[in-house]
């Protein structure tokens, strides 16, 4: 079906590549748990993916295809004016959100990884507060535990400070008889992702951001973006330095 075409899931959406590439893993997955010679007809997915990689390419060139695929970036300007609109609204929905938001920035995590998050795995190192990831889609074998990420304070920015957010967070939700888990409940991501499109819905982010591409991962986007450019920049002064 996917040579001829036919693209779409069970809603007529046209499935993205990357949700393709989720597909042939999971099939690779089941396949390798089996036990079993995986089949001819696996060899072919190969091909048959490089052709699809080339038509859109030749798409997007002559403009038939977006050039960015799945949900936008949100810069940083937006996403503070997002986070002081949510800190407005005195709701513990609105904490909920916020606390979820800055989370996933700060840690350039999926929406998933956000909301497994538990009690225990935040801690303090000096200055910085720790959060460790025990699981998450890239380490599925858990092999990098030991790189906990550090979440500084951001005193000139309250509305955008994480540790600011998870203590009136904490504050205003009884954790006493909740678990271990940050976010508890079930399907957090889901509650999540409802509750942010209708905050979204409120705020006008101009004809650049329309609401219907903006969601969870476009926080995690724009953060993972800033860091890959300063590093680049870092790179590129490190370069010069050694060169003149």
């Amino acid at each position: 079906e996917l040579s001829s075409g036919n693209r779409r899931n069970k809603q007529g959406r046209t499935l993205t590549l990357a949700s393709l590439h989720g597909y042939r893993s999971a099939i690779y997955f089941l396949l390798e748990e089996s036990g079993g010679p995986l089949p001819s007809w696996y060899g072919t997915m190969k091909n048959l993916f490089s052709s699809i990689k080339r038509n859109e390419a030749n798409e997007r060139q002559i403009g038939l295809r977006a050039v960015d695929a799945g949900k936008v970036h949100m810069p940083f300007s937006p996403y503070r004016h997002l986070a002081a609109a949510i800190l407005a609204t005195s709701s513990r929905k609105a904490i909920f959100v916020r606390t979820y938001v800055i989370l996933i920035w700060n840690l350039m995590c999926r929406s998933a990884s956000t909301g497994a998050i538990q009690l225990d795995h935040i801690d303090w190192f000096e200055d910085a507060l720790t959060i460790a990831f025990y699981q998450t889609k890239a380490d599925q074998e858990g092999e990098r535990t030991r790189d906990a990420r550090h979440i500084y304070a951001n005193q000139s920015m309250p509305e955008v400070c994480c540790v600011l957010a998870l203590a009136i967070y904490m504050a205003t939700f009884d954790r006493s008889s909740e678990g271990l888990q940050l976010f508890p409940g079930g399907n957090q991501p889901s509650r999540f992702s409802k509750s942010l499109h209708k905050f979204l819905q409120r705020e006008d982010f101009g004809a650049d951001f329309p609401v219907e591409d903006l969601g969870s991962h476009s926080l995690r986007k724009d953060a993972k973006m800033k860091i890959l450019k300063t590093s680049e920049k870092i790179q590129r002064n490190r370069d010069a330095s050694f060169w003149y």
